[in-house]
């Protein structure tokens, strides 16, 4: 069985490039889905953008403190 690693990635706000990548962990799928608004039965294979109502349940999962605001960020 192939495991399924899920990242947040920050992006330029004004370009495509990757700025900053980091591995969730230590956040379990229904975690995730519950705050994304989604389904049991949604795996999460798409890209979702962390919005602010999202960046404090994520914040306190991460080593790193992450500037929201300089990039646009996604769970992918």
């Amino acid at each position: 069985m192939t495991e399924i690693v899920r990242k947040l990635r920050g992006y330029e706000k004004h370009g495509d490039s990757l700025m900053m990548e980091i591995t969730l962990s230590a956040i379990e799928l229904y975690q995730l889905q519950k705050q994304f608004g989604l389904v049991e039965s949604d795996p999460m294979y798409d890209a979702y953008e962390v919005t602010k109502d999202q960046r404090n349940f994520l914040q306190r999962y991460l080593k790193e403190t992450i500037k929201w605001e300089k990039y646009d960020w996604f769970i992918e």
